[in-house]
């Protein structure tokens, strides 16, 4: 059968959205570039984590590309996925990055040659992490709170410094998303009211040791849905006219990130009618205004690097219910540990046979499961997939927030990254943890 007539199949009964372009199906079997997956997955072992250097940088690219014609930073979200290489990767692409804690910063200035596009954002860092990002010289550093403002101030005057800052503010926009992944609602924990952030920039512009910069939000993850973006952007922007603190001649908007990737079936945007919808806005307003267009900070991690990845993993048994009415489960060595995304958030992962493709579709539903001793160790509901003992399955769009989420539970070793090169060349990023590693640190 003929390549062409494998891909037809293969989009006759699953979405072909959410694999990106270096992944393909030749003679029923998983390919990225000129690599065999199946082979990979034999030589490196399950369950493995499996990147597409290719998908990560057109991603990347496609990005920079619809924001190009205004002056918009992109930091990279560590947060999505801190394996070194995948840093270093976009550090050569001239990436910013996004990070959210102390080890997350010690990894891009580990990775990164002259990093110099850090936003340091989270709802609390301790006063080591403070101090770190000062000593980095980071861009600007995301305050969500007064006594962060303090704080920080107090580590400034300490290290005799000038703190570049901006206050993220919490808008209260319905992001239409997972509530776990919600962050811009009075309810959640991230950043100030906007009564609040006034009161915020007033006490930071009396601070001696604290430069105000920007302003910063951030509404959530896996949007998809322009609307929330506009809601804020003019919520921000309102704010900003309201207060004076702010150089309105020389400062930031940071919008946060969250941008949605196609895990299913979803009608994703059109990333340049969506940068236009959010930045046309801020254009508008500084047309009026007679000031310059303000430099625009977007962190974007999902959108990065979250297609690019699959998890492979090898059907351990399959296990039928007595009767049409029970549940039939596939039982897999990749889990919760491995992959928290199904469980936590109930979320949905696309999940596919690596081999014999053409024949992967099955009129019984299964439930795709892991080893874990936990009821909620599940990765897939209700999938009708036909495989059997032995063969190995990809579980797709486990680029981001996968390897960054894995745990060791139940003593489980996490697994290999593998980087798979345009050239066809394989790069490990991460070589399989062993019981070694696990007790390394046990006393």
């Amino acid at each position: 059968m003929n390549q062409k007539k494998i891909s037809n199949n293969f989009s006759s009964h699953m979405n072909m959205n959410f694999l990106p372009q270096p992944f393909k199906i030749i003679n029923g079997r998983l390919f990225c570039e000129s690599v065999e997956i199946n082979r990979l997955a034999s030589k490196f072992g399950t369950p493995i984590f499996i990147y597409s250097e290719r998908a990560i940088c057109e991603a990347y690219l496609k990005i920079k590309n619809a924001v190009a014609k205004w002056p918009v930073e992109i930091c990279y979200a560590v947060k999505a996925n801190p394996t070194l290489g995948i840093l270093e990767l976009l550090g050569k692409l001239d990436s910013g990055f996004d990070v959210v804690s102390g080890g997350e910063l010690s990894r891009v200035l580990k990775a990164v040659k002259n990093p110099n596009k850090i936003v340091f954002s989270g709802v609390g860092k301790s006063e080591k992490e403070l101090e770190l990002a000062i000593k980095s010289n980071v861009f600007c550093i995301n305050v969500e709170s007064i006594s962060e403002l303090h704080t920080l101030n107090k580590i400034s005057i300490k290290n005799n410094v000038c703190t570049p800052i901006s206050i993220r503010i919490n808008p209260d926009i319905d992001p239409k998303t997972h509530p776990y992944i919600s962050t811009g609602l009075k309810e959640n924990k991230f950043g100030l009211s906007l009564d609040k952030a006034k009161e915020a920039y007033k006490i930071a512009s009396k601070l001696t040791h604290l430069h105000i910069i920007g302003v910063d939000c951030h509404i959530g993850s896996q949007i998809i849905d322009k609307e929330p973006y506009i809601e804020s952007t003019i919520k921000l922007l309102d704010f900003v006219d309201s207060i004076n603190e702010i150089d309105k001649t020389n400062f930031h908007i940071d919008l946060g990130g969250g941008i949605g990737i196609c895990y299913k079936d979803e009608s994703l945007p059109v990333l340049d009618d969506l940068f236009s919808s959010i930045l046309r806005p801020i254009e508008k307003w500084s047309k009026k205004k007679s000031l310059e267009f303000p430099k625009i900070i977007f962190e974007l991690g999902r959108s990065i690097v979250g297609p690019a990845g699959l998890i492979i993993c090898e059907v351990l048994a399959l296990k039928n219910g007595n009767d049409e009415n029970d549940k039939n489960f596939i039982i897999v060595d990749a889990a919760m540990n491995d992959l928290m995304r199904p469980a936590l958030y109930d979320a949905y992962h696309e999940i596919f046979p690596i081999i014999n493709f053409q024949n992967s579709k099955s009129k019984m539903s299964w439930d795709v499961v892991g080893p874990i001793c936990e009821t909620g160790d599940w990765l897939g509901k209700d999938r009708y997939i036909h495989t059997k003992q032995g063969e190995r399955l990809a579980i797709a769009s486990a680029g981001a927030y996968g390897s960054s989420m894995a745990s060791n539970y139940n003593s489980r070793s996490k697994p290999a990254e593998i980087l798979i090169e345009e050239s066809g060349s394989v790069k490990v990023l991460k070589r399989r943890e062993t019981f070694d590693d696990l007790i390394r640190n046990e006393i």
